[in-house]
């Protein structure tokens, strides 16, 4: 066996198996980096003047054999992590599809580990291409489920629960920025408690804030008669959910202040009662960057 042969295995068989693994783990295994290590240790005996060309020959040898389990373990520990993804979303009843798909790929899988097993102190190398083969089945699977599931939640309106004070005559506000939202997207929801007993409406509530993407608060004039609106509005921040305030223009920019200050870094718009039409004009830009954002989070927080 010669030098070469090892840079050719390098430059075919690992580097390719190599870069998928780190691609896929975001990491660099600590398996893979000793049989590295090692291949370079007996690499660098070659060039070593003391040893005979027999020595140096037996070095190659070594060299290689690392530098072939190396490989065999980048294609096992990407199988192994393409496995755990597809089965984080081939669960989603929505995905049965791709089933037989993903039973091919296990099917595969198994028999290039006993092809392995099989040939253990023989020829390691008669697995390689069938873990090849896997891993090309398991990342074609997983890039059609991931397109699959992106454009289910893309479909999918996002719930955006929107709390108010209670009132007559803030009723035409409430509902001219529902149907903004509706109108950009959203399903909207609130309170559903129905049949639920006062001493648990609290808690009824914050399910609905945690089964949403988002929530919208509207601060109206005498919103203090509403208390439960920085609660909520407390509750879903700490859920880490994107959050949108309105608020009346008559209420103290002090006061709006304070509120938007328990929240952080968040959007805010201001209206006028009695010019509804010049705010849902100004509002469109800033409700449909909202809705890109909750989509990005959606579609984060499902993969990762």
């Amino acid at each position: 066996m010669k030098l070469d042969d090892v840079f050719e295995f390098y430059r075919e068989h690992f580097v390719p198996a190599y870069s998928d693994l780190v691609v896929s783990l975001n990491a660099k295994p600590d398996q893979i980096v000793t049989e590295i290590e090692n291949t370079l240790s007996h690499v660098a005996q070659y060039f070593n003047p003391d040893l005979s060309e027999e020595k140096k020959e037996e070095n190659v040898k070594k060299a290689y054999n690392h530098l072939v389990r190396a490989t065999l373990d980048c294609y096992k520990l990407l199988c192994v992590k393409l496995k755990e993804q597809i089965e984080k979303i081939i669960i989603d009843p929505r995905a049965r599809e791709f089933y037989k798909d993903y039973y091919d790929f296990v099917k595969e899988f198994k028999k290039a580990r006993e092809i392995e097993l099989e040939n253990v102190g023989i020829d390691p190398l008669r697995s390689l291409e069938n873990y090849k083969r896997v891993a090309k089945l398991g990342i074609d699977l997983l890039e059609n489920l991931l397109k699959h599931k992106i454009i289910k939640i893309i479909k999918e309106k996002p719930r955006v629960f929107v709390t108010y004070r209670f009132a007559e005559e803030d009723r035409k506000i409430v509902e001219s920025i529902k149907k903004l939202l509706e109108l950009e997207g959203f399903d909207c929801v609130g309170w559903k408690t129905d049949n639920v007993e006062i001493e648990n409406v609290y808690n009824q509530v914050k399910k609905e804030i945690e089964d949403s993407d988002c929530v919208v608060v509207i601060f109206t004039r005498n919103w203090t008669t509403s208390n439960w609106l920085i609660n909520e509005m407390s509750f879903a921040i700490g859920k880490g959910k994107p959050v949108i305030l309105f608020f009346e223009d008559c209420i103290d920019p002090e006061e709006r202040k304070s509120i938007v200050g328990i929240v952080g870094d968040v959007e805010y718009l201001t209206f006028n009662r009695y010019q509804l039409d010049e705010f849902i004009l100004k509002a469109i830009p800033y409700i449909r960057d909202f809705y890109k954002k909750v989509l990005e989070r959606r579609i984060l927080f499902t993969f990762f």
